[in-house]
């Protein structure tokens, strides 16, 4: 009788389970009773599968007409200041398709707020591709909302030729038997219409005598390797990234094998260009740029793309001069930041790092002292044709030196020991600079010889 009711304890809890999964997952349900399937007419956008709703980035830097309906436009013509190459414009229609999965009927809508106003009203012009038909949930019908982009700026700035730099508002699909749609019966869109701010429209100069950025990439190294550059070294504005709804998404980096002047906002278009994934710490993945000419000299300027597509922040000419380091303006690749020359030789500093005699002692090539000897040869030996002759020669006795300490597990502790006082040198280097570490480790190892002689001569007294 006992094990009988502890079955029957188990299977009425069993039950309660799955009918509770069964309620909640009803109510879920018709929460999202419409699931956004997809939009054009835009120049960004994004679906969040999880709340079936999406987002909406309409960019708007830079100026172009445009009497298209189907196509955004560039305003990517040239010059170094800010573009957006699928820029929206008043012509253009904005199409959101979306399919009724839950239990709704009525006449499809697009209702909107402003990010002034929780009101929520209707947006004048959208039209749907269903008429004014009633929706039945029993064909699960699929709809398009179309409007004007003239006629959703006017509804969220009063602005019908959409040049407003910067709008947030809120778009909702919904089905409904009346005019006021509930919020089970709709689903969310936020909208961002957007443009750089005006000190952000200039070409950026961290020099201190042009536009200073508040959330851009000041300046960065292009660093030489096979056929590529690695993007080293960056300089990242006082408040990056930007602190606007619209946030950085990617850093681009822009390039000609001409000069500088052959470079401005027409390669984002027109090709010559990366796109690196930029994060919130100023950290970029990928950080090459690859499919470059050997021993071809290229010249670099960088810039950044916001999740609705507008390119800013270009380095300036005088950027390249003043913070570029030395030899710029004579475009001299040794000493320029922004000039590389890509070389098979170059290419071995960042492959087979494993025949490294450090990478071979530390055990990887990803540790602290190993980065530490390497951001020393990016930025001491590399630029300097004695520091190259030392690279090639430590590439002549690495991989021997290597392999035999992948062997002689023992010695790598001695050998660790032994780089010990190099690595003090390079972190040296790294704070006071080359001349300044050198001078004071020939000093110290002057006094330190003196002092010992000294020693030997007291105890021989």
């Amino acid at each position: 009788m006992g094990t009988a009711a502890q079955i029957l304890k188990v299977f009425l809890f069993a039950a309660s389970l799955f009918l509770g999964a069964g309620f909640f997952a009803t109510s879920a349900h018709a929460q999202n009773a419409l699931r956004i399937d997809s939009i054009s007419g835009v120049s960004n956008y994004t679906i969040d599968s999880a709340t079936n709703g999406a987002a909406i980035y309409a960019g708007i830097a830079g100026t172009c007409s445009s009497a298209s309906t189907t196509d955004t436009c560039n305003s990517c013509l040239g010059g170094l200041t800010a573009c957006n190459a699928k820029r929206v414009h008043p012509n253009l229609v904005l199409n959101i398709t979306f399919t009724v999965t839950g239990e709704l009927t009525g006449v499809a809508r697009l209702h909107y707020s402003s990010s002034a106003s929780a009101t929520v009203s209707n947006v004048t012009g959208a039209t749907a591709s269903s008429g004014t038909n009633t929706i039945s949930k029993t064909v699960n019908p699929t709809v398009t909302m179309s409007v004007s982009w003239g006629s959703l700026c006017t509804s969220l700035s009063t602005d019908g030729g959409c040049t407003t730099v910067e709008k947030q508002g809120k778009l909702y699909i919904c089905v409904s038997a009346d005019a006021t749609c509930d919020s089970n019966e709709r689903v969310e869109i936020p909208t961002y219409l957007y443009a750089p701010e005006s000190t952000d429209v200039d070409p950026i100069d961290c020099s201190g005598t042009g536009p200073i950025s508040d959330n851009g990439i000041c300046g960065f190294t292009a660093f030489p390797g096979d056929e590529k550059i690695t993007v080293t070294d960056l300089d990242l504005g006082g408040s990056y990234p930007t602190n606007n709804d619209v946030p950085v998404t990617k850093m681009v980096v822009l390039f000609s094998d001409v000069n500088f002047a052959d470079i401005d906002n027409t390669n984002y278009v027109d090709g010559n260009v990366a796109e690196l994934d930029a994060d919130s710490n100023g950290d970029i993945s990928p950080d090459t740029v690859e499919g470059l000419t050997n021993d071809v000299k290229y010249f670099f300027r960088s810039g950044m793309i916001d999740a609705a597509q507008n390119l800013y922040f270009i380095t300036s000419d005088n950027e390249i001069t003043t913070n570029g380091g030395g030899g710029c303006g004579a475009e001299d690749d040794a000493t320029c930041n922004y000039i590389a020359t890509p070389s098979k030789v170059y290419g071995l500093l960042t492959e087979d790092l494993n025949c490294f005699i450090t990478t071979a002692a530390y055990g990887s090539s990803f540790a602290p002292k190993v980065m530490d000897f390497r951001a020393f040869r990016n930025k001491f030996l590399v630029p300097s044709a004695l520091g190259r002759k030392i690279i090639y020669f430590y590439y002549d006795i690495g991989p021997k030196a290597a392999r035999w300490l992948d062997q002689n597990e023992w010695a790598k502790p001695a050998v660790r020991l032994g780089l010990l006082p190099a690595w003090l040198f390079v972190e040296t280097a790294q704070f006071l600079g080359l001349t300044a570490a050198a001078v004071f480790f020939v000093s110290f190892f002057i006094l330190l010889f003196c002092g010992v002689k000294i020693i030997k001569r007291r105890m021989t007294i």
